[in-house]
């Protein structure tokens, strides 16, 4: 039996195992059925409303699709555009930073999406929040000194 038929299964029997349920989002993830995957971290966001990682992994899916201009033909069609993308992504890494603002992975990540936006104010606040809460970041030290020009 394939791995996602015995998660599934599983989740029949089991439906709010939030550590199940990442499984699921992770596996359908991995193999860039990111449709599914958001369905699955939604499941976890009913169960648990303040589930930090959901919301980061949320961000993560809506900025990959967003950034990596997936065909949109790849992602279900009541989100069709790029700027809904976006929006998605900005606004759960907000709600991630919300309920845990020593997130860094959320303030790096938000600060992509800014600069993909053009938006480098935003993202220069991001780095130095990320900064803030682990200086030791080299990768994003530069990215601040290039946004800086």
């Amino acid at each position: 039996m394939e791995k996602i038929e015995k998660l599934l299964k599983e989740f029949k029997n089991n439906p709010k195992n939030i550590d199940l349920l990442f499984d699921i989002s992770n596996y359908y993830f991995d193999n860039d059925d990111y449709t599914s995957a958001i369905k699955f971290l939604n499941k976890i966001l009913k169960i648990d409303p303040e589930n930090e990682e959901a919301f980061l992994n949320l961000g993560i899916i809506y900025g990959k699709l967003a950034l990596e201009d997936i065909t949109l033909d790849e992602y279900w069609e009541d989100h069709t555009d790029e700027e809904n993308l976006f929006e998605n992504a900005i606004k759960n890494y907000l709600n991630c930073i919300e309920i845990n603002p020593k997130n860094k992975t959320a303030y790096n990540n938000l600060a992509v999406v800014y600069d993909a936006l053009d938006w480098n104010d935003k993202a220069k606040e991001m780095i130095e929040k990320s900064l803030e809460i682990d200086p030791n970041q080299k990768d994003l030290k530069e990215m601040l000194d290039e946004l800086e020009f």
